[in-house]
């Protein structure tokens, strides 16, 4: 799936997982049904692993879906560049939480497990 970065709301920055909001502008574009998964991407000439959010936002009442990227171990600018980005293995539904501290809770597990399916398949 490919796309352009583009500025978000910037609430996985305060939870401490900033993200690289994805531009898909093809609507008639299929894209995975909503949920978290573990991703890779090609950045000037490197590999990143990361998980990608598709979906509403049920947590903070978004309506809109996007489609968000939380790279391990990068940092830099990804503003209105195009990346892609390969799935590797879908993690979890997207569900609603009561707070935002529960939100970063789950985000920290999937991170967790993200990264044990890393070792396996790296």
């Amino acid at each position: 799936m490919s796309g352009r970065i583009v500025h978000g709301n910037s609430i996985g920055r305060t939870l401490g997982f900033p993200t690289a909001n994805v531009e898909v502008k093809e609507e008639y574009k299929l894209l995975p049904k909503n949920g978290v998964y573990l991703i890779q991407s090609i950045i000037d000439y490197n590999e990143y692993f990361g998980m990608m959010n598709i979906g509403i936002k049920p947590t903070i009442n978004k309506n809109s879906k996007t489609i968000e990227v939380n790279f391990f171990e990068f940092e830099g600018n990804l503003y209105n560049k195009k990346i892609t980005v390969s799935i590797k293995q879908f993690i979890r539904d997207e569900i609603k939480f009561d707070s935002l501290e529960l939100l970063k809770s789950q985000i920290q597990k999937d991170k967790v497990n993200c990264n044990s399916i890393i070792d396996i398949i790296d």
